[in-house]
Formats: structure tokens, sequence, C-alpha cells
């Protein structure tokens, strides 16, 4: 079950073998209300439009006393903020997010005077400055993605690696009960010789109470305690015999138990096996990600 759950979570991680997509920014026209803006134009891959909002709204919140004045369906627009590009006066920012198949779009448009907003034709300067911006704030955003993404995939490695330390517990388990059930074995052998020299002596002192028995004669006191004495030690022999059986009905139990459980280590170990490839792809899984992630932080 935890195999399916998790071949069904790497369907569900975007771009998971596709590596990285690009960041692109490019000036635009864009409609918020019955209003045209011109700006900037962003493509954030594989984000989410929460992600994307949340980081922005930090983003032009950030280094101003200035909060978000609205942030309603994807439109966010803030007054007086501060942002680089747009130089050291404050600046009013409409912006939109708008969410796309495995991208999310953003838009926006800085406007540093009444009706008039940073174009390439006016503020050229500006302009590529601001793409620079939105870039960098795009990348930040997908370098939030990945690390997700290598969380993800470095907790998959991890419940894989706890899986296969509790296969090998499981393994080292039937190992030591095997260790265990063959020295109960050889305890059980050891007992065995013992009760049946005790047994060889106990049939040797029933022959010679019987003998004595035989000879009692008419003496009535001494045949009644001859038959007591012989009494007594087919007790004593019956009871070495019963301990007998049980130990060699233990010894039957116990190579049963060995047979058992040394045919259930082979499927066992093969379960290991396959473990350690799905260890060995996962880690490969990672090391993509994490590559994906070096080469999105050098854009």
């Amino acid at each position: 079950m935890k195999t399916v759950l998790y071949l069904i979570g790497l369907l569900l991680v975007p771009g998971a073998l596709n590596g990285q997509k690009p960041i692109e920014a490019s000036g635009t026209e864009f409609k918020l209300g019955q209003v045209m803006y011109p700006g900037v134009q962003l493509m954030i891959p594989e984000a989410s439009y929460e992600l994307v909002e949340e980081m922005w709204i930090k983003a032009l919140e950030k280094g101003t006393k200035s909060d978000v004045a609205e942030a309603e369906n994807g439109e966010i627009t803030i007054f007086g903020a501060y942002i680089e590009s747009a130089g050291g006066d404050p600046v009013n920012i409409y912006s939109q997010i708008i969410p796309r198949d495995s991208i999310v779009e953003l838009n926006a448009s800085i406007e540093v005077k009444r009706n008039e907003f940073i174009t390439e034709n006016m503020y050229e300067s500006e302009f590529n400055q601001l793409k620079t911006y939105m870039k960098d704030f795009g990348k930040e955003v997908y370098v939030v993605v990945v690390k997700d993404q290598i969380k993800v995939e470095e907790d998959a490695l991890k419940e894989l690696e706890k899986d296969l330390k509790q296969l090998q517990n499981d393994q080292e388990k039937m190992e030591k009960q095997i260790s265990k059930d063959e020295h109960n074995i050889d305890v059980s052998e050891d007992d065995i010789r013992t009760l049946e020299a005790e047994l060889a002596l106990k049939n040797e002192e029933i022959a010679r109470a019987k003998v004595q028995l035989n000879s009692a004669g008419d003496d009535p006191f001494q045949k009644e305690t001859s038959k007591d004495v012989l009494k007594d030690l087919e007790k004593d022999r019956k009871k070495i015999l019963n301990s007998i059986k049980k130990e060699k009905k233990q010894i039957v139990g116990n190579e049963a138990d060995i047979d058992n459980t040394q045919l259930e280590i082979p499927a066992l170990v093969e379960q290991q096996n396959r473990k350690m490839q799905e260890i060995e792809q996962q880690r490969i899984r990672v090391n993509q990600f994490e590559t994906k992630l070096a080469t999105i932080e050098a854009y």
C-alpha cells in the first residue's frame, strides 16, 4: 500500500522528471477592471497560485509601511510602495496573478506619477530593471517550489529506507529465532540423553525390585514392602518416559518452526533487494531535483 501511495505521490510532483523550466519576463498590457495597464508579464513554472500570492504580497510590502490595498481574485494593488527598479520615490503598483496549466502568470504595472507608468518606451532603464526585479522574484518563488519538491523526495527516500530497515530487522529476528530454536533442540537432545540414562538405571532398579518381590516368599510384610517399592519405581519410570515424550515433541515443534521460518526468509530477502532498488532510484530522483535547484539558483 505504501508503494502505491508513493508512486501516486511521484505522479503528483510537478515537473518531476522534466527538469527546470525557464522563468520568462516580457512587456505586456493587462486588464484590471475596465482599465488596461502597461507593465511586465512574468511566467513562473510549477508554482501554485497561493504561493505566488503570498510571496508577492510580502515582496510588495517589504521596505514600506504601506499594506496591500486590495488582494481579491488575483488582483493586488498597493499605494506608496518602494521598489528599487522604480527609483527612490513611492509608487503605485497594480498587479494580477493568473493560474495557468503548470505555470502562474504574474502581471505588474508601476505608476510613477498620476497616469504615468513605467514602459519600455518612456522609462527604458527602469523598465529593464523592473524585468530583472520580476525575474529575480520568479527565481525566488521557483527556488521555494523546488526546495519543497526536494523535501517531498527526501521524505520518500527516508520512508523507503525505513521500510528497508524494518525488513532487515524482520530477517534478523527470524534468524535469531532459528538460532533459539536450534539451541532449544540441542538442550532437548541433551535432556533426552540424560533421561534415557536415568531410564536405564530405573529399569535396572525395577528388575531388582521384581526379583526381591519374587524372593519375598510368604512373608506378608516383606511382600507388601517390595510391592510398594516396585510401584514407586514404576511411577518414576512413567514420569521419565513422559518427560522424554515431551522433549521429543518439543524438538518436532522447534524443527517445524525452523522449517517455516527458513521458507519465509528468501521472500524477505527478495523484498529487501527490491526495496534497495527503489532506494537507489529514489536517490537518483533526489539528485535530479538537487541539480534542478542548483540550475535555478544559477539563473
